[in-house]
């Protein structure tokens, strides 16, 4: 009786552990207020919304930009190695140094890098958007699937959130975030 009692339990337990974990996978339950890499707690919910023009960022008149992505720095990026170097020839998109590269990952998902132009270097792979990222040559700031893509369309989700990062030497790192919730 005991061990048909120890076997239900150990059973309903690794139900519950998956119920968990396919929801952390498939739903993207996660800590929103954490840097997804680095796991610190940084940002937390926008009391003003930040602008392009707090985060300025000029474009040198003379930049040397390398011909190729150096797809050595990341290797994960190897598999997109065509939309990465196809975004990185378009030239400086953000932060007066950075290619920001797109291509798709799924319905409502775009997946993104951000390669240095002076050296070819990926600096970050990976960063994850349902509405797009907005960007500007002269400016260091990053907004993660931006108000103005994401309110026209609240009545088919439930709720999703816009983020504002700050490039950092090619790192973005989280400032804020807003949560727009289906009403």
């Amino acid at each position: 009786m005991q061990l048909r009692t120890l076997k239900l339990i150990t059973a309903l337990l690794g139900v519950g552990f998956l119920l968990l974990l396919s929801g952390y996978v498939f739903l993207g339950i996660r800590d929103k207020t954490r840097d997804q890499h680095t796991g610190e707690r940084s940002g937390g919910i926008c009391t003003d919304i930040p602008q392009f023009s707090e985060y300025s960022a000029p474009v040198p008149d003379n930049l040397e930009i390398s011909p190729l992505v150096d797809f050595s720095t990341d290797e994960r990026a190897l598999t997109f190695t065509t939309k990465i170097q196809e975004w990185f020839e378009r030239g400086v998109q953000s932060g007066a140094y950075y290619a920001v590269a797109e291509w798709g990952c799924g319905t409502s998902c775009q997946d993104h890098a951000i390669i240095d132009v002076r050296t070819g270097e990926i600096t970050w792979f990976g960063l994850e958007s349902s509405y797009g990222i907005a960007y500007k040559t002269t400016s260091n700031l990053l907004v993660i699937n931006p108000p103005w893509n994401v309110e026209g369309d609240l009545g088919r989700v439930a709720s999703v959130s816009t983020e504002f990062y700050e490039l950092q030497s090619g790192v973005p790192r989280l400032i804020c975030r807003s949560v727009y919730e289906e009403k």
